[in-house]
């Protein structure tokens, strides 16, 4: 899984965002300080598990808290969490895209200040279960990138053995059970990138040896192919 930084550039000091706690075995997620009201934006592409107060009760103390389903290393079902949120602007059950303002950062819930709460986690086991999830690094998933007004992130990975790309679907292309042309269709893309393209994270970019097929993650069936020539990686 590649992930996006998660708050956006502002002209505001710390220009992104700096660090007042990082990732460790009691706090398994990343606190992130930045202006009030700055952007957040999903990490990657999913399907909104949660927006509501303390996510749906995943993140007790969390305020407004958003939650976004992905699919992890290894096809492994996995999440980001966003909490303490002033605002809330995606709904239970919508797709949204990498970098899609999703809210804006504040102080809500248990927090001594602004910043925004960040965690990544993938399920070893019931997906469904917050206990089945190891909550790990997100810099861990990011490319390199600059914080505390431009000093690069320390422990991102560049080119990780984890990171996975978002595949940007041309409109009004099949979306197929298998990777071949007679394989059953599982949905056709729509008209526009805002209004019901399917954007899936890619799994793996060959199948049986060819380059000619992507497999990528269906929201409704778990796992779909779509044609290499009709998409575009980013």
């Amino acid at each position: 899984m590649s992930l996006y930084v998660p708050l956006a550039k502002t002209t505001q000091f710390p220009r992104r965002y700096y660090l007042s706690q990082g990732y460790h075995k009691f706090h398994t997620a990343l606190d992130m300080v930045g202006a009030q009201g700055q952007k957040v934006l999903a990490a990657q592409s999913g399907i909104v598990f949660a927006s509501s107060w303390e996510g749906d009760a995943w993140a007790f103390g969390g305020g407004n808290v958003v939650i976004i389903d992905h699919y992890g290393s290894g096809n492994r079902r996995s999440k980001t969490s966003y909490a303490h949120l002033l605002t809330r602007s995606v709904k239970k059950g919508q797709y949204v895209l990498r970098g899609q303002v999703i809210g804006t950062a504040d102080n809500t819930g248990k927090s001594n200040g602004n910043h925004l709460h960040f965690a990544y986690g993938e399920a070893h086991a019931n997906p469904a279960l917050y206990y089945s999830y190891d909550w790990l690094d997100p810099r861990l998933y990011m490319a390199a990138h600059a914080y505390e007004n431009g000093k690069q992130g320390a422990g991102s990975r560049v080119n990780s053995a984890f990171a996975r790309n978002t595949l940007v679907i041309n409109p009004h292309v099949n979306i197929r059970s298998g990777p071949n042309l007679t394989s059953s269709v599982l949905r056709t893309t729509g008209a526009t990138r805002w209004n019901g393209c399917y954007l899936g994270t890619v799994t793996g970019t060959t199948w049986s040896g060819s380059n000619q097929w992507h497999k990528i993650w269906h929201p409704a069936t778990g796992v779909g192919y779509v044609h290499s020539a009709l998409g575009t990686l980013s």
